[in-house]
């Protein structure tokens, strides 16, 4: 794929993380009220809550290693199959912010030995 010339330069790891030296009770933020929330947001009806998907990243990495161990060995083959199991289960956590796409790639990058094809496809 083209991607795979840009990896080197643009897929990196994450750099430590610095502590910041600024004051946050310098600045006061409003309680977060929760019934005033849901009475401005309105649930869906026609959607059914989803019970399979635990929010936060910790979940999100549980989610990626079940892909891995699960999916990947045959990903390039059952990804479009609606009918089987064979997606990756990670957009939940990729949409809202709870894992990222790079932590994703390089994680799946480390399997790029034994299951080339299927990693190629996932990146």
């Amino acid at each position: 794929p083209k991607i795979r010339k840009l990896l080197d330069e643009y897929l990196t790891e994450f750099p430590p993380i610095i502590k910041h030296q600024w004051n946050k009770s310098a600045i006061e933020f409003p309680a977060f009220v929760k019934d005033s929330y849901y009475d401005f947001v309105k649930e869906n009806e026609y959607v059914d809550p989803i019970d399979w998907a635990q929010p936060g990243y910790a979940q999100g990495l549980v989610c990626l290693e079940d892909f891995i161990i699960h999916r990947l060995p045959e990903f390039a083959f059952f990804r479009n199959n609606a009918a089987s199991e064979g997606t990756s289960n990670l957009s939940p956590w990729l949409h809202f912010g709870h894992l990222s796409a790079q932590r994703a790639i390089l994680r799946v990058m480390d399997f790029i030995d034994e299951y080339k094809k299927h990693v190629d496809v996932f990146v």
